[in-house]
């Protein structure tokens, strides 16, 4: 019965060896081969030191190494894949096309116009805060495309001169121009007035505008 517990040792070390081999091949899963090579290494080493089925025991020690540098192995190679795709990503999200006002800026199948920029200080019932003023700037966007080309005012920010990026403000100054969201066919044009509220008297505005938040590149509309 001692016998064929000291074999037991032995023959789970070489058996979770090779399940932590097989695993070490499948990505996100390898991390298991991790565990289960450590406990058959432990149990290997626990049947030399018993002297049971040395050479069952020495197999299973050799099978769960490879598994763990092979799981170690991969686990580096999907971090790097990773790293790398993120950088990818990182560095073509910070392609800015840069125009200037009441040029036509091009994204895509879109054309992208600043025709307008009026300031305001508000009327009795809605004002900007203390030290703020509305900038309201008319826009105007063609689908030079084949296809559709969504629109919507949420696609655009304004970013002061300390690069700071701020949201549309819902503000009544612009309620009867102010651009909706929609579609436009392949030819449609459409323009309203998109309302922010920022620090009186910037003179380092501009407007950025993305299509999409998964778009690779962006337009930067420098305001006069």
């Amino acid at each position: 019965m001692e016998e064929k517990k000291k074999s037991g040792f032995a023959t789970a070390g070489l058996v979770l060896g090779i399940i932590a081999i097989c695993f070490s091949f499948i990505p996100v899963v390898s991390y298991v081969s991790f565990v289960l090579g450590a406990l058959a290494i432990i149990f290997s080493i626990v049947a030399l030191a018993k002297k049971a089925s040395k050479g069952m025991a020495i197999a299973g020690l050799i099978v769960a190494v490879i598994a763990v540098y092979m799981a170690y192995s991969m686990h580096k190679g999907l971090e790097t894949a990773v790293n790398e795709i993120s950088n990818a990503l990182d560095t073509s999200k910070s392609e800015t096309l840069e125009y200037n006002q009441g040029d036509a800026a091009t994204l895509g199948d879109g054309v992208i116009k600043v025709t307008k920029v009026e300031k305001s200080q508000g009327n009795d019932w809605d004002k900007p805060k203390s030290g703020k003023e509305f900038v309201i700037i008319t826009v105007s966007i063609e689908n030079k495309g084949k296809n559709k080309l969504s629109y919507n005012p949420y696609d655009f920010k304004l970013q002061n001169s300390q690069g700071q990026q701020e949201s549309i403000t819902f503000t009544t100054i612009n309620s009867d121009t102010s651009l909706s969201s929609g579609e436009l066919v392949a030819g449609g044009k459409v323009s309203g007035t998109i309302a922010f509220e920022t620090t009186k008297g910037d003179k380092g505005l501009s407007l950025i505008y993305s299509d999409s938040i998964l778009s690779s590149k962006e337009l930067k509309i420098k305001l006069k």
